[in-house]
């Protein structure tokens, strides 16, 4: 943009690059053999679904999202979008997810002092 410009002209080329991102956001996630087709709401392992509860999906969605950087059990309750689980509930789903995923080469693992993170095995 040239000087001077008018606000209209500044605002709807702010507009047109925040549309542009949004257009090219992922469609899929993935770590290792996990895929996430978030159009779809599909989360599969090589081909075939994993036939997760909500709250496991909730979970694992949220591991995913991540890149493989932690989440404290709390952080992960707090994103839930169910009534608020408690920290215990959490720690039994991560462990229901990790021996699911654990056959495909994926782990969730516990760092200690920062959290949880999808990790290959």
């Amino acid at each position: 943009m040239t000087k001077p410009f008018g606000l209209d002209e500044f605002e709807q080329r702010i507009q047109s690059l925040a549309d542009r991102a949004a257009s090219q956001t992922r469609e899929r996630l993935s770590f290792g053999a996990v895929r996430f087709d978030i159009a779809a709401g599909d989360i599969s392992v090589a081909g075939q679904s994993l036939g997760l509860t909500p709250d496991e999906r909730s979970v694992l969605c949220i591991l995913l999202h991540q890149g493989g950087r932690p989440l404290t059990g709390e952080e992960i309750a707090q994103r839930l979008a169910t009534c608020a689980p408690s920290a215990l509930a959490v720690d039994g789903c991560l462990k229901r997810l990790h021996d699911r995923l654990g056959a495909h080469a994926v782990g969730i693992a516990r760092l200690r002092g920062l959290g949880f993170c999808l990790t290959r095995l």
